[in-house]
C-alpha cells in the first residue's frame, strides 16, 4: 500500500481491473517487547500515527499516561506526534488533566463524556478524565460516552477505556463483552482493550485479582483478534529487562516495577515520570503497530483503513475504485464507496512501475453519500488510476 504523510493509497484500476499490495502481518497484542522498536520509528510511519484520532476516558493512572504522551511529543513531535486536547500543560505526578468534560451524574446510568468539541484533529487524543466510580459504571460511563456522545466514527477513529488498580473486582467478561459489542456495531472505529495496571503488592493481595482480570483479557483478545495495551505487562518489566514476579498459589503473578510507581513503600502506585513516559512509548507502540497489521487480510493495514473509514475487521469492506464502462473512447468513469468527513483524489501514471510519475487528475473530492462517482478525460489507451483518501 503506497502512503504518504497525509494520505494512504486505495487499490489501482488497471484496465479495469484491481491491483493491490499484499497486507502486513504483526502482533495486535503491545507488550514491554514493543517498546523498543517505538523509541525510533520511521518518519513515514510517524507521519501515518499522526493521522489518527483517539478517545481516551480515564482515571489518575490514565492521566499518567496522557502526562508521557505530552513529555514524549515536546522531546520530539516528529518521532511522537500525538498531542493532547486541550493539555493544560503540567506534567507532574498529580496532575491528571482531562480537557473533554463529563455530563450526566458520575454513579448514575446517564454518566458519559461530553459531546464537546463538535469537531476532532488529525493527531489528537480527546481524553475525558471521568474520575473512579465503580467498576461497572465506568463500563456505563463509556459505553453512553460512545453511544449516545458519538465518540466514535467519523469524530474518532480509536476509542479506548481503562480500569485503574483499585478495580481488581471488575468482571472481565462484562468488559470483554462490553467492547466487542461496540465494535460490533460500530465496526469503523478501533475499539483498544487495556489491561489493568499492577501494584507492588504480593501474594494474598488483590493484585492476584488483577492479575486473573489481565489474564483473562489477554485470552479473549488473543483468540478473537483483538487489538490490546498490555499496560500491565509493559508495568512489570524493568528499565533492565526483569520482570517483576511473584507466586501465589502456584501461579506466577506480574506487579508493578517499583522504579515506576510515585510511593510504593506507602501504597501509591500511580506511574512516576519513567513509568509514565514507559506507558506513553507503549501507546506509541500500538499506533505504529495499526500501521504494520492487516487483520482482516484484504491487503489494507487496520491504520490506513481507520483513516479510509473501513472497517479494519471486514476484509468486505475496503476502499476500491472500478471502472463503469466508458461514455466515450475519450472518457471513463469511475466509482468508489466514500466515508463521512473524507476527501479523495484520483492520480494517473501511464505506467506501474517503482519510481513512477503520478498526476493529479482530480483533488479535493468529498464524500458524496455512500456513492463517488467521477468522470475523467483519458487521452491515452492505458492508463493507471489510483484513489488516496485523507480525512
Amino acid at each position: 500500500m503506497n502512503v504518504n504523510a497525509r494520505s494512504w493509497t486505495g487499490l489501482l484500476v488497471l484496465a479495469g481491473g484491481i491491483w493491490g499490495w499484499a497486507g502486513a502481518a504483526g502482533a495486535t497484542t503491545i507488550d514491554h517487547a514493543a517498546l523498543a522498536a517505538a523509541t525510533n520509528p520511521p518518519a513515514s510511519l510517524s507521519a501515518k500515527v499522526g493521522q489518527l484520532r483517539w478517545l481516551f476516558t480515564h482515571a489518575s493512572v490514565g492521566g499518567n499516561l496522557v502526562t508521557g504522551l505530552n513529555v514524549l511529543h515536546e522531546e520530539d513531535a516528529a518521532r511522537f506526534p500525538l498531542q493532547i486536547y486541550g493539555y493544560d500543560g503540567n506534567d507532574g505526578d498529580s496532575d491528571y488533566h482531562g480537557a473533554v468534560g463529563t455530563e450526566g451524574s458520575e454513579g448514575g446510568a446517564d454518566y458519559r463524556a461530553a459531546a464537546d468539541p463538535a469537531s476532532t484533529s488529525n493527531g489528537f487524543v480527546y481524553e475525558c478524565m471521568r474520575g473512579n466510580p465503580d467498576w461497572s459504571n465506568k463500563l456505563t460511563c463509556f459505553s453512553n460516552t460512545v453511544v449516545q456522545s458519538g465518540w466514535r466514527f467519523p469524530k474518532v477513529n480509536v476509542a479506548m477505556d481503562k480500569f485503574c488498580w483499585i478495580d481488581p473486582y471488575a468482571d472481565p467478561e462484562e468488559y470483554c463483552a462490553l467492547m466487542a459489542g461496540l465494535e460490533a456495531r460500530y465496526p469503523q472505529t478501533l475499539f483498544v482493550y487495556v489491561t489493568m495496571p499492577l501494584t507492588t503488592e504480593t501474594a494474598g493481595s488483590e493484585n492476584d485479582l488483577r492479575n486473573d482480570f489481565n489474564r483473562a483479557v489477554r485470552e479473549f483478545c488473543a483468540t478473537e483478534d483483538k487489538w490490546l495495551l498490555d499496560l500491565a505487562d509493559i508495568e512489570a518489566w524493568s528499565e533492565a529487562g526483569v520482570e517483576q514476579t511473584y507466586v501465589s498459589a502456584g501461579v506466577t503473578n506480574q506487579l508493578l516495577t517499583a522504579d515506576y510507581a510515585t510511593g510504593p513503600a506507602w501504597g501509591d502506585y500511580h506511574l512516576n515520570a519513567a513509568g509514565r513516559r514507559r506507558g506513553a512509548l507503549g501507546w506509541h507502540a500500538l499506533a505504529q503497530a495499526l500501521f504494520q497489521t492487516d487483520r482482516d487480510a484484504d491487503g489494507v493495514c487496520d491504520g490506513d483503513e481507520l483513516i479510509a473509514g473501513t472497517a479494519p475487521a471486514d476484509g468486505a469492506d475496503r476502499l476500491r475504485l472500478i471502472f463503469d464502462p466508458a461514455t466515450s473512447p475519450t472518457q471513463q468513469v469511475v466509482r468508489w464507496t466514500g466515508a463521512s468527513n473524507r476527501w479523495y483524489a484520483i492520480q494517473e501514471s501511464p505506467a506501474l512501475v517503482a519510481g513512477a510519475v503520478w498526476s493529479n487528475r482530480a483533488t479535493n473530492l468529498p464524500a458524496s453519500g455512500s456513492l463517488n462517482v467521477h468522470t475523467l478525460a483519458v487521452s491515452e489507451a492505458w492508463s493507471f488510476l489510483r484513489l488516496s483518501v485523507e480525512q
